[in-house]
Formats: C-alpha cells, structure tokens, sequence
C-alpha cells in the first residue's frame, strides 16, 4: 500500500505536483496491505495525546494575546470582566510583572553638569601630567648617557618620581573614564525607558492596569483571593487533624 503526502488524491496528482521522483520514494517506502491495516487500526483506536499543561508563564503569556488589539477602555473592561477568577488573578499578575520590570522603572536622575564639570577640571590634570612625565624621560635619558647612571642618587629619584606621575595619570583617567560611563550608562536608561513607555504593549498594559485598580475590580479580586485563603486555611485544618494520633482505647483494671 503507497501512502500519498500532503493533500494529492492520486498517483497523477502526485508526479503533477511534485515530479515522478516523489512517486518513486513513496513507492519504495510502500508497506503491504496487512501492516497498512494493522497501522491504521492503531492510530484510529489509539486515545488522544492528553493536552499539554501550561505552565504560569505561558499562561499569562496566552492571556494577554486576548487582549491585544482592543481600542477603546470599554473594550478592555469588557474583556477583563468576562475572565474568570482564575484568569483574572494570572491577568493581574501579568500586569503587576510587566510594571515590575527594571526598564519600566524611571532612571534614577544625576546631576550631570557637577559630573561633566568635574571632566572638564580632570582633562588639564592628566595633561599637566603627561608634560611633566615627558620632562622626566627627557631627563633620564640624558642622565643614562653617562657610565654607572644607574648607582646615582638623582637618576633613581627621577625614575621613582616617573612612577609615581604614571600612577596619577592612571588614576585620573580611570575616574574621568567612570564618570563619562556614568552619563551613557544614564543615557541608555533613559532611552530605553522612552522607548518602553511609547510601545503599544505598555499602552495596553496602562490601559488594563487603570481597569484592575478600579473600586469594582478591586472588590472582586479581593473576594477571589479571600476564597482562596479560606480554602487553604481549611485544606490545613483538615491536614492537622489527619496528623494527629488517633487516641487509644482504656484497658480496664483487673481486680
């Protein structure tokens, strides 16, 4: 038996479609009639895959694909107030989650005339400094001109002091580089807080979050997770007393 691919009714419709080549590996691939039938029976009495459980992330992820495209504030609170309670609680989660995020938090503001003002005095410092390092190699140099340089006071001197203007000149340069980093770090912050704020999904996200603060859907949520704590609450107390040894029987006393 040749099992055709795809939505083709015969064998013509086949080679028409796909070329002769396709015909060839189906045929080679062909089983007899009584596997055909033996597979078939399985498939057919075979029950069906049990449904995928979601998880709480693809839940709410679901959950908000409904909402996308409404275009009034009474569409969204017509939506929303149809949600069962279960989907209600995962929506107001979402929401609660969305707003959570470190881009939707507005950048922390610098006070980025003291920072740039505070580059402005470190560029002449590291200036100053490379001159006068440039006047130390120049002098040592000179002195390494003369034999035994090396055993003179003034030489190592001048060599300990070179040190010692390399580490100012890093040191400074490491402070101004933190402080530029410090504005573009806050440059990015902003930007991409602007951007969040102009999407249409933290649009959407506004527009329901107004919805389920409402004194109405306020109350409803609270009843909803007052049941729940209830329940849980009962759930332990018959959990305890399940725990709790069962009392044994008195034996009478034997004169």
């Amino acid at each position: 038996m040749v099992t055709l691919p795809g939505p083709h009714k015969g064998v013509d419709d086949l080679i028409v479609a796909m070329g002769p080549q396709a015909y060839e590996k189906v045929f080679y691939e062909a089983s007899s009639l009584k596997a055909w039938r033996d597979n078939n029976n399985k498939q057919r009495h075979s029950p069906p895959a049990p449904p995928k459980k979601l998880s709480d992330f693809e839940r709410k992820q679901r959950l908000l694909q409904r909402f996308r495209g409404q275009l009034t504030q009474m569409a969204f609170s017509k939506a929303i107030d149809a949600l069962t309670d279960q989907e209600l609680l995962y929506l107001e989660q979402a929401v609660k989650e969305y707003f959570a995020q470190p881009v939707a938090q507005v950048p922390v503001p610098i006070d980025r005339q003291a920072i740039e003002s505070e580059i402005s005095q470190l560029q002449p410092q590291i200036d100053s400094l490379w001159l006068e390092h440039a006047q130390q190699e120049k002098a040592i140099r000179i002195m390494e001109r003369f034999p035994l340089h090396k055993l003179s006071n003034k030489y190592n001197s001048t060599l300990d002091q070179q040190l010692q203007t390399i580490g100012a000149i890093k040191e400074l340069f490491t402070h101004k580089q933190q402080l530029e980093l410090k504005i573009q770090e806050y440059e990015t912050l902003v930007e991409n807080h602007h951007s969040w704020e102009t999407e249409q999904q933290t649009i959407e996200m506004k527009t329901m979050a107004e919805i389920l603060n409402s004194p109405g859907f306020q109350s409803r949520l609270t009843l909803i997770k007052d049941e729940i704590e209830l329940k849980q609450q009962q759930r332990q107390a018959r959990l305890s007393i399940s725990q709790q040894p069962s009392p044994q029987p008195r034996r009478g006393l034997r004169r």
